[in-house]
């Protein structure tokens, strides 16, 4: 049909034609006419004509059955494979496009990943309601995480990959306190809080005693330790359940970012492109110190200059400053007993 063809006088064409028809008067040379006025195929016209109409309709929604959803999960989510296996008795319904279509309809993305693959694809679909943290210092959460890196230990041959256990306000985004180490225990966890507890300019504006910590079931974080100092401090324990990482999103999508955006760019990247042997074209340059710097600086810059695409572009610490919440200042002598200061805990 002609670009900027009004669809009524297109109608009316063809109710004009389907007249001519009832009366015997309408032959092969009007369709062909008018089917080149309209810049349609004659068989275009043709379909319409049997039609009745040229507004266009939808075809018949199929509703499946019960066997015909059980087929699907029988195929493994293949559902070319439960067409066939539905119409290996010679009584099929409908094509396999139609039934690809009606599983769309009837099943839910969770429900199709848990057909392919099982549970864990089922849990990593469930839409997810966004949690809110209306007001800084209301929750942290904190976790371990192994970069992809390799570096230089301060003693002994070969590399090792460090870990990072950062502490982040849900708030404000901003990271309160961290620790880079080479094996994670409780005490790095109590460096972490206690690094985010007391104030320290250098890494931004954070600090004071949250309302609520979450972390996961690591052992680091389940030490009777860690768990005995948050309740002194005055703060709600929250271990997550097992396979729920979205209730500690935040500080999972900062490990991302410091993945993607930092240790990517960094000699040793373990995740980085490699040569047809499988070997890194980046090799491990740095030393664990070295590395620990760097990481303190784009730490750094990350909280006091970084626009954040989830809070309207402003920095982390913008919106922590912006907050009008009361601090809930610690005790200098009850925010030491946390952990004594180590070695690596600052350079």
């Amino acid at each position: 049909m002609k670009p900027g063809m009004n669809p009524d006088a297109v109608e009316a064409i063809v109710q004009r034609l389907l007249a001519l028809r009832r009366a015997g008067d309408l032959t092969d040379a009007d369709v062909v006419l008018h089917a080149k006025a309209l810049d349609v195929s004659r068989r275009t016209l043709y379909r319409w004509l049997a039609k009745g109409t040229s507004i266009p309709t939808a075809p018949p929604r199929v509703e499946l059955t019960g066997d015909e959803c059980a087929a699907f999960f029988e195929a493994s989510g293949n559902a070319a494979l439960a067409h066939r296996l539905l119409g290996a008795d010679g009584d099929q319904r409908f094509s396999v496009r139609t039934y690809q279509r009606a599983i769309r309809r009837s099943l839910s993305p969770s429900e199709r990943a848990y057909a392919r693959t099982g549970e864990r694809a089922r849990r990593s679909k469930i839409v997810r309601e966004k949690l809110v943290y209306p007001r800084r210092n209301m929750v942290w959460q904190l976790d371990h995480v192994e970069l992809p890196i390799e570096v230089f230990p301060p003693r002994g041959a070969g590399t090792v990959r460090p870990s990072l256990t950062p502490c982040l306000d849900c708030h404000s985004r901003l990271v309160a306190g961290f620790v880079i180490q080479l094996t994670p225990t409780a005490a790095d966890v109590l460096t972490a809080l206690r690094h985010a507890v007391l104030p320290d300019e250098r890494y931004g504006p954070a600090h004071g005693i949250p309302d609520v910590l979450v972390w996961d079931n690591g052992r680091e974080f389940l030490a009777e330790a860690v768990t005995q100092v948050a309740v002194r401090l005055g703060c709600a324990v929250r271990p997550t359940r097992a396979y729920t990482p979205h209730l500690k999103g935040i500080v999972e999508r900062f490990n991302r970012t410091i993945q993607q955006e930092f240790v990517s760019r960094l000699p040793g990247y373990t995740d980085g492109r490699r040569d047809a042997a499988g070997r890194l074209y980046s090799s491990a340059e740095l030393t664990y110190v070295e590395f620990c710097q760097l990481s303190y600086d784009w730490i750094e810059e990350y909280n006091l200059r970084r626009p954040h695409s989830a809070l309207d572009g402003k920095t982390p610490a913008e919106v922590w400053l912006s907050d009008p919440t009361p601090i809930r200042e610690a005790p200098l002598g009850s925010a030491q007993t946390l952990t004594k200061p180590r070695s690596t805990d600052r350079l």
